[in-house]
C-alpha cells in the first residue's frame, strides 16, 4: 500500500526549511498550527496582537518568530509583510494561514462596512 504524503510533508521535503505565516496565533488553532509546523522543521511567523501572547509564542519553539499583527490594521499587515519579505528573501513563503478573525452571528444586512472591517 502506498504511503500518503500530506501537503505539509511534500513542501517540507522539497524545501530545506519552508516558511509559513499564520495569523491569530494567540490561542487555539493558530497557536497549535504554529507549534506543529515548527516541530516539523518549518520557520513560522506567528501573528498575535498582545505582547503577552507574543512573549509566550516566542517560548514555544525556536522555529517560531512572533510578530505583532493586527489584521484589521493595514499598517500592521504591511509592516509584517515587509518583515517577512526581508527575512525570507527570494525563497518566499510556502504557506499562509489566515486564521485571525471574529465570529458574529447576525444577518449581513445589519452590518455596515466600517463595522465589519
Amino acid at each position: 500500500m502506498a504511503r500518503r504524503v500530506t501537503a505539509v510533508q511534500a513542501v517540507a521535503a522539497a524545501q530545506q526549511q519552508p516558511t509559513a505565516v499564520i495569523t491569530g496565533c494567540s490561542t487555539g488553532i493558530g497557536r497549535e498550527s504554529a507549534l506543529l509546523l515548527a516541530q516539523k522543521g518549518w520557520t513560522v511567523f506567528a501573528g498575535a496582537r498582545s505582547q503577552a501572547d507574543l512573549a509566550q509564542l516566542g517560548q514555544l519553539h525556536g522555529g517560531i518568530t512572533p510578530v505583532a499583527l493586527d489584521v484589521t490594521s493595514q499598517e500592521s499587515v504591511a509592516a509584517v509583510q515587509q518583515l517577512v519579505a526581508d527575512s525570507v528573501g527570494p525563497a518566499g513563503v510556502q504557506l499562509l494561514v489566515n486564521n485571525a478573525g471574529i465570529c458574529t452571528v447576525a444577518p449581513v444586512e445589519f452590518f455596515d462596512l466600517a463595522s465589519f472591517r
